[in-house]
């Protein structure tokens, strides 16, 4: 490594504060990269598993506490009124200018900022210290109206742009535009550490004989769509003996999780489907399952997925965002199309009563894995990145 450099990384924490996906991507990115010998320091605007974990790992992390006007989903900012929205714009310069107080503190080369809330909380600070910005744009909803704008903006203050999935970039801003900036876009894998890889591996060794259980894992929200899954494999549940569905993830829409609950009782299954919650021993209930099931209306390289390949177990999922690039059809698992419940539901019959099909593409999907989610393939991408940026 030629040009050692020393990066703030923003990353907006939920409310939550549980180490779901997301977060463990940062812990994992931040970790390599320190390894790698970068100077990081993590700033983000609560206290959380985040900053407890990165610590405990010997990484700097420091909390910049958000305003309440700006403390909210990106939905409820854009219901201001108009002095609301005056008064939160006048708020996030504010804000901007404590990150660079504390990026000064740390004598920061650059800063890096996930999604596009990262960006407005601290694009302006980079230009205020004249340092590069990293936008790294993981998951981002499809923008529109106001929100649209905003990408635009953070399409303006990035140096450069690093996404997960090819399609990501071209899907939010257009092909044309990928032609005319593509010098400052990188695409580049998500990785899964060794140490997580070696949890998951040990799991499928322990799993032989598994029961019969489908997983299916993601925060408990529409945009997850578990409803699909539910209604898709209901049939299978009523028919298949000792078969269960356990849907694991933590509640972030309490309106939508009695929906689901609603909608397991109509559908007579409250004996076979078991709510598991937020857990932090997923690789033990992949160990332990058949197959993973992921009927998500819109999704980046979802980190459930990658582990569950580390893990031998098949996927069956929705061909949305980048989980196309995560699953081969056919080979490592299979892609429906959204809202098709019984293409969902035949795969994975089809897996389920097929042991030698449910091995053969287990074993498939783990080589997938090491090549295209290694970690070290991933920080070395990341460290060219912050080199030449």
């Amino acid at each position: 490594m030629t040009d050692v450099k020393k990066y703030a990384f923003f990353f907006p924490v939920d409310k939550d504060l549980s180490l779901t996906g997301g977060p463990r991507t940062v812990v994992n990115l931040l970790t390599g990269l320190q390894s790698a010998g970068h100077g990081v320091v993590l700033l983000s605007q609560r206290e959380s598993a985040l900053t407890e974990e990165l610590r405990s790992r010997g990484v700097a992390a420091e909390v910049v506490t958000l305003p309440d006007i700006l403390d909210v989903h990106d939905e409820q900012a854009m219901d201001y009124s108009l002095p609301r929205k005056a008064k939160s714009l006048f708020e996030l310069l504010k804000y901007n200018q404590r990150i660079a107080t504390r990026c000064r503190k740390h004598e920061v080369d650059g800063l890096w900022a996930r999604q596009i809330k990262g960006i407005l909380l601290v694009g302006i600070a980079a230009r205020f210290l004249e340092v590069p910005l990293i936008w790294d744009m993981g998951y981002e909803k499809p923008p529109r109206g106001l929100m649209r704008v905003l990408h635009w903006i953070g399409l303006g203050l990035a140096t450069r742009i690093v996404t997960q999935s090819k399609r990501q970039f071209p899907e939010t801003f257009g092909s044309q535009i990928e032609r005319l900036v593509g010098h400052k876009v990188d695409h580049i894998y998500p990785g899964i550490s060794e140490e997580r890889q070696a949890a998951l591996r040990a799991a499928a060794k322990n799993g032989a004989g598994k029961p019969r259980t489908v997983l299916t894992i993601g925060n408990i929200h529409p945009r997850k769509n578990q409803a699909m899954a539910i209604r898709a494999l209901a049939p299978l549940l009523r028919s298949t003996s000792n078969l269960r569905l356990a849907v694991v993830g933590a509640v972030r829409d309490q309106a939508y999780y009695q929906d689901l609950r609603t909608l397991v009782g109509d559908e007579n299954l409250s004996e076979v489907v078991d709510f598991l919650g937020w857990r932090d021993d997923i690789p033990a209930l992949l160990g332990r399952s058949g197959l993973l099931v992921l009927s998500s209306r819109r999704e980046g390289i979802p980190h459930v997925v990658r582990e569950a390949m580390f893990a031998e177990v098949p996927v069956v999922a929705t061909r949305v965002g980048g989980v196309p690039e995560s699953v081969r059809h056919g080979e490592t698992g299979y892609l429906v199309d959204p809202h098709d419940e019984e293409a969902l539901r035949e795969h994975t019959a089809r897996l389920l009563h097929d042991p030698d099909l449910r091995r053969t593409t287990g074993e498939n999907a783990v080589t997938f894995a090491r090549d295209r989610f290694s970690r070290s393939a991933w920080i070395e991408a990341y460290s060219n990145v912050i080199e030449s940026t």
